[in-house]
Formats: C-alpha cells, sequence, structure tokens
C-alpha cells in the first residue's frame, strides 16, 4: 500500500466529512502515461487542506512545526482570531485529518460523467428546468459541471475541452 498527498478546496473537504464524497475526478496529464499517479485499490490518499497552526509557529515554516501541534482547518472551524491561514499544499502529513482508501481507478472523459457519480462528487443539486411540465428540477450533474470549471476552466481544463480524467473512488 502506498499513500499519496491529495489536494481538496473547503467545500470538499466538508462533502468528505459528511460521507457525501466518494469520488474525485483528476486531470490526466500527458506525462502519466497509462498509470494513474493518484495510485491503485488499496493505496490511501491523505487529504491536503487550508490549515493553521497557533499562533506561536506564525512565521515558522510548516517542516518546523511540532508534530501533534494544535491543528485548526479552515473548511470546518473558524479557530482563534487572526489565524495565518497556509494553503494546502504546504500541509505536513501528520496534520492531516482525513485519509481515503481508494476502492476503484478508472479513465473517461469529464463530460462521460452520470448523475449517480455527479452526487457522489460531493455537490449540492442545481436546479435546472423547466420540464415540459413547466416543474424546475434538481440535478446534480448541472452543480458538478459548475465546480468543475470553477477549478479547471482558467487552468486550459473546461468542461467544453472535455478532457480525459482519472476517477478516483473511495
Amino acid at each position: 500500500m502506498k499513500e499519496r498527498p491529495i489536494l481538496f478546496n473547503g467545500d470538499m473537504i466538508r462533502a468528505i466529512l459528511d460521507g457525501s464524497k466518494t469520488q474525485t475526478r483528476r486531470i490526466v496529464k500527458p506525462k502519466d502515461g497509462w498509470l494513474c499517479p493518484y495510485g491503485l485499490p488499496g493505496d490511501r490518499l491523505w487529504a491536503r487542506e487550508t490549515w493553521a497552526a497557533q499562533h506561536l509557529f506564525d512565521g515558522h515554516k510548516p517542516r518546523e512545526i511540532s508534530k501533534g501541534s494544535v491543528i485548526h482547518y479552515r473548511s470546518t472551524e473558524p479557530g482563534p482570531s487572526g489565524l495565518l491561514w497556509r494553503p494546502s499544499i504546504f500541509m505536513p502529513r501528520w496534520a492531516s485529518r482525513i485519509d481515503l482508501e481508494i476502492i476503484n481507478v478508472r479513465l473517461e472523459k469529464v463530460k462521460d460523467i452520470a448523475e449517480e457519480d455527479a452526487r457522489d462528487e460531493g455537490v449540492k443539486p442545481k436546479k435546472v428546468g423547466p420540464d415540459q411540465d413547466g416543474r424546475f428540477y434538481s440535478m446534480h450533474r448541472h452543480a458538478y459541471i459548475d465546480l468543475w470549471n470553477s477549478i479547471n476552466e482558467k487552468r486550459g481544463y473546461g468542461w467544453a475541452v472535455n478532457p480525459l480524467v482519472w476517477v478516483l473512488e473511495f
């Protein structure tokens, strides 16, 4: 079993914690070849999220913060005022509170996401419509499209591009 870090934004951390997020999609990069850089079934991902340590560590590099120090997580707690919030990329392994075991990995085009898979991505359904009877209905897939574009469009991988993605189930 291997362990690898993976970044999540605050909304997705909350969805993992409440049990509604059990999948994530990540862009396949040319350097990946056909080997998933996130791991295989049985491997673990540890979530990196925006975090802060106690004020006494302000001005210290993450590696200088004592293991076992009190950590605050921006996605679920405000913490004391004036905390120095640190980007998720700099979270040390010991500070992570979320471990995810990979149970399945597959490749697909992002637009191939089914409604059920969009729900498992942890998004709240978005009202769309109206249907032929004039009623609005909710769909997770439409909410996922908005999430995808908010993260990936500025990097050149928007929904319209329909990139190949790794689908990780945990």
